[in-house]
């Protein structure tokens, strides 16, 4: 694995989406593999960090307010003096390409993208193409290029997600209170998105929640701000389902 020999210290940055943030968590995986003696930190957006809380891939969360001039100026300062071997730039945008660039680091790999790959030393494909044009193919594979093109081997495509006891223990008592069923399975929805293009119609996850009913217990998840638009979803059913509830009930 010549391109990692010497690495120590590893920045993964992926600092939107707290679903692609999951997603690359096969990635972080194959990295702890192929460097169990190096240091690996992930740089995220504030209000990500609990998706890798406890995830044994990981040394270190380092987050920030995008939002926020003084905290990004506080994250580009310590990338400067971060000391770091390999960054990979999960996300290639303009922003990450900066943050990428200011570590100095001795390998960085991002997408082979105009305006963006002078920051790396390894540009990437943004996505693969055959003779009939792009290849399509499970979202974590996109991050494990990044682990392949720089000689590791990737461990299998699960998701890592540790779910605390107490977080257990509050779900516990709310399945109690509401009475339900535990000899079915739980189905989860999620209809909220981060912007209108990346959303479904309610009164299609009505359906499709309907349908799937008869083999479970629907209950859709939410967060802040999205209340409305997840009632919109459920109301569209015939079968029952939960609301559930937000963090702290």
């Amino acid at each position: 694995m010549p391109a990692l020999d010497g690495v120590q210290r590893l920045l993964v940055i992926r600092h939107r989406a707290g679903g692609d943030l999951l997603l690359a968590t096969p990635a972080l995986r194959a990295l702890r593999s192929a460097l169990p003696g190096a240091t690996i930190h992930v740089l995220t957006a504030r209000g990500f960090t609990a998706i890798l809380e406890g995830n044994p891939d990981v040394d270190r969360v380092i987050d920030f307010d995008r939002r926020s001039l003084a905290s990004q100026g506080a994250l580009y300062a310590r990338l400067l003096g971060g000391g770091y071997d390999a960054v990979l730039d999960l996300i290639s945008n303009p922003r990450s390409a900066w943050m990428t660039a200011f570590t100095r680091a001795r390998i960085r790999v991002g997408y082979d993208l105009r305006g963006r790959r002078w920051a790396y030393t390894l540009a990437l494909p943004r996505e693969p193409v055959g003779p009939e044009g792009p290849i399509l193919r499970y979202a974590p594979e996109a991050a494990l290029d990044f682990v392949r093109a720089l000689g590791a081997v990737p461990r299998g495509l699960g998701l890592t997600f540790h779910v605390s006891a107490a977080a257990e223990e509050t779900i516990d008592r709310w399945l109690t209170a509401n009475g339900v069923d535990r000899g079915k399975p739980l189905i989860a929805c999620l209809p909220a998105g981060s912007w209108p293009a990346k959303t479904w119609l309610p009164e299609r996850f009505g359906t499709v929640m309907d349908a799937l009913a008869r083999e479970g217990t629907v209950i859709w998840t939410w967060g802040p701000g999205e209340r409305a638009a997840v009632e919109a979803c459920r109301t569209r059913m015939r079968a029952v389902s939960f609301f559930a509830p937000l963090s702290g009930w």
